[in-house]
C-alpha cells in the first residue's frame, strides 16, 4: 500500500513558497510521491529517504520521512529541490553542490548535517534544518484543506497545493 506522504506534502509546498518568495525560480509541479524502492534502501541506510531523478520533478520518498524529525524532514526535501532547481545531480560533486547551493540561497534555514538519534539508531551526518526556520515557514503561510487537497497560501493570495 502507498503512503500518504501528507506531512511531507505540507513541508514541500512551505519550502516552494518561501523559495518563490525568496525570488528563486521553482518548478510548481515539483511533488512528492512514496516509493517502495526508498523504503527498501532506507531498511539498509537510515539517512537514504529520498531521490530525485535527473531532470524530474518528482521527489521519490521513504515513508519512513513521514515519521522523522521536522528539522530533518525539512532539510531532506530542501536538499532535494536543490538538486532540482540548481541541476546537480550526475556530476561526481552533485551532493556538494547541492549543499553549497542551498547555504548561498537559504541561508536563513540553518542547513547543515547533525548525527540524530531516531527511534533507536543513530542516523550519522544527516541533513537538519533550524526549528525557528520551520516556525517562521508556518507562520508566514496558511495551511488548509479544500476539496481532499492540502493548499498552503502567503499573505498575497498565492496558493499551491496537493492531493491528501
Amino acid at each position: 500500500m502507498k503512503a500518504r506522504m501528507i506531512a511531507s506534502c505540507v513541508a514541500l509546498q512551505l519550502l516552494k513558497l518561501h523559495l518563490l518568495d525568496a525570488g528563486i525560480r521553482v518548478p510548481l509541479n515539483v511533488r512528492i510521491k512514496h516509493d517502495r524502492n526508498c523504503d527498501r534502501l532506507n531498511a539498509k541506510k537510515p539517512r537514504q529517504f529520498c531521490f530525485v531523478k535527473q531532470g524530474g520533478q518528482t521527489i521519490h520518498c521513504a515513508a519512513a520521512l513521514e515519521v522523522v524529525p521536522e528539522v530533518i524532514r525539512y532539510a531532506v526535501l530542501l536538499h532535494e529541490l536543490g538538486h532540482i532547481i540548481s541541476n546537480s545531480f550526475t556530476q561526481v560533486t552533485a551532493e556538494i553542490d547541492t549543499d553549497s547551493w542551498i547555504l548561498k540561497n537559504v541561508p536563513e534555514s540553518g542547513y547543515s548535517y547533525q548525527d540524530v538519534l531516531f527511534d533507536g539508531v543513530e542516523v550519522n551526518s544527516i541533513q537538519t534544518v533550524s526549528p525557528k526556520f520551520i516556525m517562521k515557514l508556518i507562520e508566514r503561510y496558511e495551511i488548509f484543506t479544500e476539496n481532499d487537497q492540502i493548499l498552503v497560501c502567503n499573505r498575497r493570495g498565492k496558493t499551491d497545493g496537493v492531493k491528501a
